[in-house]
């Protein structure tokens, strides 16, 4: 989609994938030697009965409502995520390097998407200059991959699904801006948009926001498609597809669980104040959060821990983190309000889209999680919550810049090393961050690999709890000596 591409940009762009996908792997290569752990023990043992694909997809495309391991979260309808989960195990089960490398090649793909997203958005809607577009969406899409906040959605096999819907929003987006670019939108196009909308929204619920704004977006923006009306009434009505799928769904398998006595809570504690307090923290952590020195560690279960920052003004951490969500905020407000053109009319609309999706997935944690969980633990223990809203912070953050931009501004060759240094620093704190927890969590998991391998080539010998208590699963021994015997 970027206009007028010479072989010299198709060059650039080849040469920062390559750095990219380099860097992601650098950063993620011991990740490849990570086994099964925490929530996914669940799920295996909960698909253990099953003895072909079509069984394990049958039992678990609506896992919430199916599971017996720890059941929960029976509203909740994800077919596809847990479609993707099944194949993964009823094909590649005991291969754990190729199931890890998945996460890695998902990561690569969000990211080179990312990159592109923001050259097509600098090149339709901004003076930036083309020639330095690749070069500073390079630069961004860097900072994202290098989030530690990130890790865990990229390294743990049993949320990777979750990088499809990741994958498929920003294509979402890419349709948009394409839209709002050239104020046409061919038929075949339109069911493209639909159909990745309504694929979607079946990954993740959150996502059924996209639908309505698109067509909000559609039914509003004066351009003389012939059909427009009609793609906006399709966009309209998706959500209502997932709702009657969803309901069919809960009532096919009502009789296989118990209500969800956690969701009803909610509903009837819900109030605005902890609402909204709750949001104002997810932000924080999530948007600001990640430009801060962290101090990650595994838990128990163990997944990756990640401490929260005090929210107390007195704090330095809390202090910097409120700071700079203010500025965003600030800085939002005061780009959108600037915008008096058509060409800038349609940014607006592009950036309150962006906005739209992180108010959808903002809102959905923390009425489903952590208004129900008040301990300072509820971010701290699933850091991969800021993965979406990293990404859209990056997103926003270099949108704004290069809108903003002093175009008669150049800067000095001083000035230009001396970023460049703070940059590489930058960037290597964090990406040695991620390498270090990906490290940490190999040299944990590697005499249960080992146990794994060993099961896999001799499935008859006997698991002792010594031999678990060895591989460091003692707090699942129960768990994993029955679901080892399917192995």
């Amino acid at each position: 989609m970027y206009s007028n591409i010479t072989p010299l940009q198709i060059k650039k762009n080849f040469l920062f994938f390559l750095i990219i996908a380099i860097f992601i792997f650098c950063l993620y290569a011991p990740a490849l030697f990570h086994a099964p752990r925490a929530d996914h023990w669940d799920y295996l043992l909960d698909m253990q009965h099953c003895q072909t694909c079509s069984d394990t997809l049958l039992h678990s495309y609506s896992y919430n409502r199916t599971r017996t391991i720890a059941p929960g979260d029976t509203l909740l309808f994800r077919p596809l995520l847990f479609t993707y989960l099944a194949l993964i195990d009823c094909t590649i089960r005991n291969h754990f390097m190729l199931i890890q490398s998945f996460g890695i090649l998902l990561q690569l793909a969000v990211c080179w998407l990312f990159y592109k997203l923001l050259i097509d958005f600098g090149d339709f809607f901004t003076n930036f200059p083309k020639n330095r577009l690749p070069f500073f969406a390079f630069l961004a899409t860097l900072i994202f991959a290098s989030s530690p906040l990130i890790v865990e959605q990229v390294s743990w096999n049993h949320i990777q699904g979750y990088m499809i819907s990741t994958l498929i929003g920003l294509m979402i987006c890419r349709f948009l801006l394409n839209y709002l670019h050239t104020e046409t939108l061919p038929l075949k196009k339109g069911i493209i948009g639909w159909l990745l909308c309504t694929t979607a929204c079946f990954f993740y619920e959150a996502n059924i926001l996209f639908a309505w704004m698109l067509s909000f977006i559609f039914f509003t923006t004066k351009n003389p498609l012939p059909y427009k009306k009609s793609i906006a009434l399709g966009f309209f009505l998706i959500p209502f597809i997932y709702f009657s799928v969803d309901y069919y769904d809960y009532i096919t398998h009502q009789a296989t669980f118990m209500p969800d006595l956690t969701s009803t809570r909610l509903i009837h504690k819900f109030t605005f104040s902890d609402t909204f307090y709750n949001a104002f923290r997810f932000l924080k952590y999530t948007f600001a959060f990640p430009l801060i020195a962290i101090q990650p560690h595994y838990g128990i279960a163990p997944r990756l821990e990640i401490p929260e920052a005090s929210l107390s003004m007195l704090s330095a951490t809390g202090l910097i983190t409120t700071g700079v969500l203010v500025f965003t905020v600030l800085l939002l407000f005061f780009t959108i309000r600037q915008q008096k053109t058509k060409k800038q009319s349609n940014s607006t609309l592009f950036i309150l889209f962006l906005l739209g999706w992180l108010s959808a997935y903002t809102f959905i944690n923390v009425l489903g999680r952590m208004n129900g969980n008040t301990a300072a633990s509820a971010l701290a223990a699933s850091p991969y919550y800021a993965y979406v809203p990293s990404l859209i912070a990056c997103l926003l953050f270099s949108i704004v810049g290069f809108q903003r931009y002093p175009t008669q501004y150049t800067f000095s060759k001083v000035s230009l090393i001396f970023f460049a240094i703070l940059f590489f620093l930058f960037i290597t704190v964090r990406g040695a961050t991620v390498f270090r927890i990906n490290q940490k969590q190999a040299k944990a998991q590697k005499n249960l690999i080992a146990l794994l391998q060993d099961i896999h080539t001799h499935p008859n010998q006997l698991i002792t709890n010594e031999r678990l208590y060895a591989a460091g699963v003692a707090h699942d021994i129960p768990k994993i000596k029955i679901l080892l015997k399917t192995v």
